[in-house]
């Protein structure tokens, strides 16, 4: 388990509005932490709080992508971003691109990327129904993962790729959560699902340190 930050972060979140972008917010607000929010309609932020704000824009207009990443001296950046999709196309992946681009033109280089188990050399992992559904009805969206993955893996900045399995709306954060690099030691054995509190609490943790650059890393719960 990630250890909270010890000091306040001024932080560029990614899918705030989606069901773990509010984690995102919660958690960081409770920790401290100055937060902005990348929007396409600022209206619908909320909470409202005196550190947190919101900045309009569209992950596939790279113009706006990069006056978000000007508009403060950001020590890291977070991505939630998640869709549904049915179609062979790669909405996540083509405005991580922009992203990563404004990021290596005016930093900062620290980027924690939530993914999915199934994308990248993680295929196969999981257990039978985790890898039933990843092929009968995530197929496009791990495609999607795939290239957002891609993109990281070429870029020269300090990434961190959170793979979560099945996510739960439980509210806590749970104390026996784990997080490993590669196929599941023989030694473990996971529960494969993880709540959304969860997921968020490991990116406000890896957004202030240097652990895990350039590396994926599983997020599951311990069987107890």
């Amino acid at each position: 388990m990630r250890e909270s930050l010890l000091s306040a972060k001024n932080l560029l979140i990614f899918g705030a509005t989606g069901k773990t972008g509010r984690e995102l917010l919660r958690q960081g607000l409770d920790q401290g932490h100055k937060l902005t929010a990348f929007l396409r309609d600022p209206a619908k932020l909320e909470p409202t709080h005196t550190n947190l704000q919101a900045v309009e824009g569209n992950i596939h207009d790279a113009a706006s992508v990069e006056h978000a990443v000007q508009s403060q001296p950001f020590e890291a950046v977070i991505s939630a971003l998640g869709t549904y999709i049915k179609e062979p196309v790669t909405p996540i992946a083509d405005g991580t691109k922009n992203i990563i681009e404004a990021l290596s033109k005016h930093g900062p280089k620290r980027f924690i990327v939530v993914s999915s188990l199934g994308a990248g050399d993680s295929k196969g992992e999981g257990n039978w129904l985790v890898s039933y559904i990843q092929k009968r009805f995530l197929k496009h969206v791990l495609n999607d993962k795939d290239w957002q993955e891609r993109h990281l893996i070429k870029s020269t900045l300090d990434w961190t790729i959170i793979r979560p399995p099945q996510l739960t709306d439980e509210p806590e954060v749970h104390e026996d959560r784990m997080t490993w690099v590669g196929p599941l030691d023989s030694q473990k054995r996971a529960v494969w699902k993880v709540s959304r509190a969860d997921v968020a609490a490991e990116c406000l943790a890896l957004a202030g340190n240097k652990e895990h650059v350039r590396e994926a890393l599983t997020l599951a719960r311990a069987k107890s």
